[in-house]
């Protein structure tokens, strides 16, 4: 019985952490996963021969059938100023801010012209 009531209670200290850390693992992987959608705009743009303008992203991006931009449901990214993509694949200087569901940032990054390098700040 003590080994049992020693067990739930190590489960009851380790179980919120753990969950806390799995959170915080897939928020990582889906701000890394926007960064580089984000770096790949060039190609994008290109391939479909069209300019590319982002202002405040609420939903995924997709054009022609292809999505872009990817985000987790209820997050957004908002550009400071828009973010432009030529088809010649230059980018336009700005930066940006992750903003969860919950209306929480997190994350916060530039965008580096031409080549639209993504630096996390």
């Amino acid at each position: 019985m003590v080994v049992l009531a020693l067990i739930a209670l190590m489960m009851g200290l380790v179980g919120p952490s753990f969950m806390k850390m799995i959170d915080r693992s897939t928020q990582r992987y889906a701000i890394a996963s926007i960064y580089e959608d984000i770096r790949q705009l060039p190609r994008w743009a290109h391939l479909l021969g069209v300019p590319l303008s982002l202002d405040s992203v609420v939903e995924p991006v997709a054009i022609g059938g292809e999505q872009i931009l990817s985000l987790p449901q209820g997050w957004q990214v908002l550009f400071d100023p828009p973010l432009t993509v030529t088809p010649d694949q230059l980018c336009s200087a700005s930066t940006g801010t992750v903003i969860d569901a919950a209306a929480l940032i997190l994350a916060e990054f530039s965008i580096q012209a031409p080549d639209c390098r993504v630096v996390a700040e």
